[in-house]
């Protein structure tokens, strides 16, 4: 009979235990839900002040870009942009069959140009070119590279041309070749065609930026240049006429 009230005190004292430990896990549980919410909260929370910080940045960033382009905006007004351009005289030439040009650029702009860079192209075609897009791979250093604003009291470079009560403007200069040599013997098979010179000539400003590129397009007929071997090429693609 002791046995027994002891074996039923047993079983009660481990059932309480069981439940007791069944609570103490519900309880661990509950604080641990509660801390993982929390931790979501938090967390949800520093996500929501780092997104409107980020929002903050971003529009600051935007200010400010917005605020450089006004500034070099006015500063363009005020003190003018660059123009790199072809001067009027420009020649291509045959060396035994390899054909290149010649450009020579000077400056028609307000300020100085500097990295002045050049992609240009000699073919002989049938009609106008199209094709402008030039990788940067295609651009070459013009030499010298920096030319500074245009001096009205000069005139722009031509071999051909002198003048006593002038000086020659500042130039910089490029060689393009033709890729496939072309043979004396088989010139006649460019004889309906032009020779044109085309390309982009790029640069950058005072304020270190790339300026608007200028696109250049010349041409002139292939009559006689194989017997000659150098050719000049005024023509304007755009006006048909020479440039001056």
């Amino acid at each position: 009979m002791a046995d027994t009230e002891e074996n039923k005190g047993n079983q009660t004292e481990s059932g309480y235990l069981k439940r007791l430990w069944r609570d103490f896990r519900h309880q661990i549980t509950t604080v641990k839900f509660f801390l993982e919410l929390a931790a979501i909260i938090v967390g949800a929370w520093y996500a929501t002040v780092a997104m409107q910080q980020k929002d903050q940045m971003i529009q600051q960033t935007g200010q400010m870009v917005q605020q450089t382009k006004l500034q070099i905006g006015t500063a363009h007004l005020v003190y003018g942009v660059p123009l790199v351009t072809p001067t009027p005289w420009m020649g291509v030439y045959d060396n035994n069959g390899q054909v290149s040009a010649v450009v020579n650029m000077y400056s028609q702009g307000r300020v100085y140009a500097n990295s002045i860079e050049a992609a240009i192209k000699v073919d002989f075609l049938e009609s106008e070119p199209t094709d402008y897009n030039f990788s940067d791979q295609d651009f070459q250093p013009v030499s010298p590279s920096t030319l500074p604003k245009l001096d009205p009291e000069t005139i722009p470079y031509d071999p051909n041309v002198s003048h006593p009560a002038k000086k020659v403007s500042e130039h910089a200069t490029v060689t393009v070749f033709y890729p496939d040599p072309i043979p004396p013997a088989e010139g006649f098979k460019y004889a309906r065609k032009r020779i044109y010179v085309w390309g982009v000539i790029r640069y950058k400003d005072f304020t270190d930026g790339w300026a608007d590129p200028n696109k250049f397009c010349r041409f002139t007929p292939t009559e006689s240049f194989f017997e000659n071997r150098n050719k000049t090429v005024p023509l304007d693609c755009n006006t048909k006429k020479p440039k001056h």
